[in-house]
This record gives structure tokens, sequence and C-alpha cells, in this order.
């Protein structure tokens, strides 16, 4: 996975670079995101360290640590591979680091880190961000200005401990609905273990990237675009989609337009003995869809569990609902604007496709 990140992170200017679940959902409980204050530290690091920008040259610059204070480590994933602080998914986790093609440099955030069992002691004015992989220092805010960097704002990117309505904190302005407008956390599985989890809320289109200010927003109306149909942000999709958008299938498929739209996406559960079945219950699909393994477009979390926050309710995914057709058929994907009859391209998404022909936008055919 390693590699694939690189590449979507050099792809993206801003942001690096999903789900009516049909599977039985499993419950949890809920753990992670911003933790109360720890309280201050008898010395070290004082509040005004977190936060700073620490800058890598991309390709074997020195080691962006340095632009640091002591005791403190550059929370970053570079486009090279060369740098992440544990972030377990990182084009998922990482909401700090942001990339200046032009210079080719990326930059990040200074802060106590430490592992999730081993959690840190943050700074008085500071929260800790707990999470699977990893333990961190960070502002909360209420307003982008006091967040003192022009590439950052105040946004809400993690979902806390039982709570909707996690307390925003000073992250990466986003760039893309996907992945950047998705909250992440950690939740207690069934065994006990600690789970990585994504927001259903969020995959299944109740959030997008405004642009103008670098904030995630409620997607208050949704569009009329179904299944596979063309978009470049969530609103134009029905409810219960989010928009792949073309910057991110271009960092996927190089040979897509990185400045074409993207894809209405419809989550699912794959189901290798019967693929029409994950579609079924959704009000968008139904008879006539078939769900498709995502491979590749579900950057790095395959399987890709899901938590509704409103419940608690796990869910297991990692594919998407698309118009099932005939090959060699004249006009049968007419319906879905932007796509032709084939199956997803087995080199670019690197998965195993179902055996059965769909209506497939042109980033994710043949």
């Amino acid at each position: 996975m390693a590699d694939n990140d690189c590449m979507i992170r050099c792809w993206l200017p801003r942001s690096l670079m999903v789900m009516l679940c049909a599977a039985c959902p499993r419950t949890g409980e809920f753990d992670g995101g911003v933790a109360d204050d720890a309280g201050p530290s008898d010395q070290g690091p004082s509040a005004a360290d977190i936060g700073t920008a620490c800058t890598y040259q991309e390709g074997g610059g020195t080691n962006p640590t340095n632009d640091c204070a002591d005791e403190l480590e550059c929370v970053i994933v570079s486009g090279d591979g060369a740098y992440n602080p544990g972030f377990l998914l990182p084009i998922w986790q990482d909401q700090f680091t942001t990339y200046d093609n032009e210079a080719g440099t990326s930059s990040g955030s200074c802060s106590l880190v430490s592992s999730a069992t081993a959690p840190v002691v943050c700074p008085a004015g500071t929260e800790e961000l707990l999470l699977v992989d990893l333990s961190m220092c960070v502002h909360t805010c209420s307003q982008p200005q006091e967040c003192g960097r022009g590439d950052y704002t105040c946004d809400v990117r993690y979902f806390s401990v039982g709570d909707v309505g996690a307390a925003p904190i000073c992250t990466r302005k986003c760039g893309l609905d996907i992945p950047d407008c998705v909250r992440s956390g950690m939740m207690v599985g069934q065994d006990g273990s600690l789970v990585p989890a994504l927001a259903l809320q969020d995959l299944t289109g109740e959030s997008q990237c405004d642009v103008d200010t670098g904030i995630c927003a409620y997607v208050a109306q949704h569009g009329v675009a179904g299944p596979g149909a063309e978009c470049t942000a969530t609103e134009q999709c029905e409810p219960g989609m989010m928009c792949l958008q073309g910057p991110l299938l271009a960092a996927l498929n190089p040979g897509a337009n990185p400045n074409g739209p993207g894809f209405c996406a419809l989550p699912c559960a794959p189901d290798d003995n019967d693929p029409s079945a994950p579609c079924q219950g959704s009000p968008a699909a139904g008879a006539g869809f078939v769900c498709q393994s995502a491979g590749s477009l579900n950057l790095g979390f395959d399987p890709l569990i899901m938590v509704d926050l409103g419940t608690g309710t796990l869910y297991q995914g990692g594919g998407f609902c698309f118009h099932q057709c005939e090959l060699g058929v004249d006009g049968n994907c007419d319906a879905v604007d932007g796509t032709s009859c084939g199956s997803f391209d087995e080199p670019t998404l690197d998965a195993a496709w179902n055996q059965v022909a769909m209506c497939l936008p042109p980033a994710v055919g043949r």
C-alpha cells in the first residue's frame, strides 16, 4: 500500500488522495477521538510548540522533525513514503499533511507523538488525539484564525467517544469529498480489540468539501445522479451516495483525466456467491444492479469498516453497486451517462472482479 499511497499523494494538490452495507452489522462501542486534556507536564514543550509547521523536501530532504521543538515529532506522511508517524491507514487518518506540488514539498504538524498503548501527556491548552495506532497532541479551536496557518482550518475530522459531534481541531484544509471529509476514529469490536473505523454517515453522502473554505460541510440537499453517473461533488448524487471525484480517480489510474468528472458511488458489501444480493436493499439501486469489489478505491482499507455514529453499530463494506449490462448490446448503458458496458480494470484496481459486465465510468472500466 505504501507505493499506492505515494502515487495518490503526489497527484492531489491539498488532500490525500463507501455505505448502504448489506453485510450483517456488528456492534461495538465508541473509543478514541479527541480525549479530555491530560493536564500539563512538569517540563517540556508548551502549547505554542504544538501545531507549528514542519516541512520536508520530497525525495530525500532532511528530517522534518528538525523543524520542531525538542521532544516533538513532525506528524507528516510524505509523498515519497519516507515519513509516517504511525498512521495505520494514512490516506484516511492523516488530516495534517499538506502538499506543494510545485515546490516538491510536504508540510506536517509538530506534536508529541507516542503509541496508543502509552498515550502522550499533552501540554496545557492542547488535547490528546487517540487512534488505534498512535497518540498525539492537537489544538481544539472554534474558528480557523486560531490555528495560525494558511494551509490549516478549524474542522471536525475525527469522531470522539460516543459522540457524533467531536470537538473541532486545527487540521489541514480539505480538497476532496473523499477521503478528506470522512471522519475516522476507533471502536472496540466484539472480541474486545480496537479496530479503526470510518463514519458511515460521511461515506453515504452526508459530508462534502467546501473548497472555498477548506471545511467539510453537511450536504442538506442531494441531486438525482444515480450509481455510476458522472459527478463533481457529492451533493449531485442521490441520497446514500458519495462522489469519487476526478483527481482521486486519476491518482489511482494514470490513464484517467484528473480534470474530468468522477462518479456517484453507492456502497455495498460484496458477496462472491450472489453479486446482485448486496444492492437489493437500497432505494437507489435494486433490481438490475450488482455489487463490485472496490479494490484500491477503498484506499488501503479493505475490508472497509464503518460505524453508524448514531447507534454505534459497525458495518463491513468494500464495494459499489453498478448497473448490470450485457456485452455487445448497443445502448444498454445509455441510462447512465458517461458509462459503458465492461468489467473492472483489474491491473489498475488490483482486485478480482465478479465475472459480470457492468455500466462503468471510463476511469475504472475496460
